[in-house]
């Protein structure tokens, strides 16, 4: 396989890929209403199985195995790269869809890039509907601290950072870490970082601090079972 991932890229999920979104998906749901950080009805946990969806189009794409853990979770990684990057995969069953994400998000915990997939995961009883194929699209990336830039947020409903698809990067180096990119001319290196740039925006050599992706490559208080950490049972268990 080509150590460059040139996009758009089509998935077809198989049926094994699609149990294990729908079980993922509804099991991130359940931890997170037990607990209080998603206060979405039950019925909305298709939600959830479609962005675990997304994120397994990705993986299979990147030839990376991704994150399948269910343990508390609001954003964060679900991916990372052989070159290091961390990836956020954002995805929209929309097949126009843009690159968006939350402007409430701050910049702890963030991953380096944001992927957009499009597509969506058929579900009829809140299961799988395998009278028809599940399809996705892997669209296009952009740098976290572009997308984040003050500049792009956009009032929808609520807040939100927005990036057109026609400006996303187009081809992903995945074993090397990529030139920093910006979106648009005007946003110069030292702006682009972010509003809370405590990740790395550039690549191993950048001054900006980042915690160093360890063991399961999740940072040092988000790994499954620390004690200190929402992976811990105690953290979650009613």
């Amino acid at each position: 396989m080509s150590a460059v991932m040139r996009m758009p890229v089509n998935v077809e999920l198989t049926g094994a890929e699609r149990e294990l979104a729908a079980l993922v998906g509804y099991m991130r749901n359940d931890a997170n209403r037990a607990c209080g950080v998603d206060d979405r009805r039950a019925s909305d946990r298709n939600i959830d199985a479609q962005g675990v969806a997304a994120e397994l189009a990705f993986a299979r794409v990147a030839n990376v195995y991704p994150d399948l853990t269910t343990n508390i979770r609001a954003g964060g990684v679900d991916c990372v790269l052989p070159s290091g990057l961390t990836v956020d995969v954002k995805s929209t069953e929309r097949p126009d869809g843009n690159l968006i994400a939350a402007a409430t998000k701050g910049g702890k915990g963030l991953a380096h890039v944001a992927v957009l997939v499009t597509g969506v995961m058929p579900m009829a009883g809140g299961w799988n509907d395998w009278t028809m194929a599940a399809r996705f699209t892997v669209v296009g990336w952009a740098w976290m601290a572009d997308l984040m830039h003050p500049d792009h947020v956009r009032q929808f409903r609520t807040p939100t950072y927005f990036v057109a698809r026609p400006e996303l990067h187009r081809s992903l180096d995945l074993t090397r870490w990529p030139d920093q990119g910006r979106i648009r001319p005007d946003i110069s290196p030292s702006s682009a970082r972010g509003p809370t740039p405590v990740f790395h925006s550039r690549g191993p050599d950048s001054p900006v601090p980042a915690a160093p992706m360890r063991r399961g490559h999740f940072p040092a208080n988000q790994g499954p079972g620390r004690a200190d950490g929402p992976g811990h049972p105690s953290r979650w268990r009613p």
